[in-house]
């Protein structure tokens, strides 16, 4: 494969993207993907290091964040070994599929979740510190985290300020919150198309 990643950079994407997902001071596009720990010296220090070459000859650069990102997104603790089970290449394949065809795959989502319910507003009501019905089709896997950063985007309200003061200590949600938060600065979107999208279900709302 032509135009390969160095492993060291492999290691050092990892590193940054590992951070971004799992710590709340890391910011990975602010700090350009860089940490102070992801030297060459702590490299050649790992016994794993070699699952760092391997992808560095299976990922092209313009993959490899994607490949990365998709998985920190959807599995909790990730050991870079993990990276070459079957479930790492259908998550990344799923990723690749909304990322590629966002605007569809919102509405697909939209589609689904407000078919559940007579009114779209109801999806979205907070009532009784209850989860709403799209936090529970997330946790079931239905909804997709993406489409969930798109909606929440497009409301006239802050509906992450919302769910925070009528979910109090709850459990679910901050984890939800901050993969939402998490993911949103992978992803592109046309903002007044999927707002029009919106405008469809929920008429004079937006």
């Amino acid at each position: 494969m032509t135009n390969k990643v160095d492993p060291l950079e492999v290691y050092q994407r990892y590193q940054a993207i590992k951070l971004h997902f799992t710590s709340k001071g890391y910011d990975f596009h602010k700090y350009g993907g860089k940490t102070s720990g992801a030297t060459l010296e702590h490299f050649n220090k790992r016994r794993d290091k070699t699952f760092f070459y391997r992808l560095s000859n299976t990922y092209r650069p313009n993959q490899l964040t994607d490949f990365l990102v998709s998985n920190f997104l959807m599995r909790d603790k990730i050991w870079i070994g993990d990276l070459f089970d079957d479930e790492a290449k259908k998550v990344f394949n799923k990723y690749l599929s909304r990322k590629q065809a966002i605007t569809q795959f919102f509405k697909d989502d939209l589609d689904y979740l407000f078919g559940l319910v007579s009114e779209p507003i109801d999806a979205l009501t907070i009532e009784d510190g209850q989860y709403p019905l799209v936090i529970k089709e997330i946790i079931a896997g239905r909804f997709s985290i993406e489409s969930f950063v798109i909606l929440a985007d497009v409301m006239p309200i802050n509906y992450f300020a919302a769910l925070d003061s009528k979910l109090v200590d709850d459990v679910m949600w901050p984890d939800i919150k901050n993969r939402a938060e998490k993911i949103k600065p992978f992803m592109t979107y046309p903002k007044r198309k999927t707002k029009n999208i919106v405008k469809e279900y929920i008429q004079d709302r937006l």
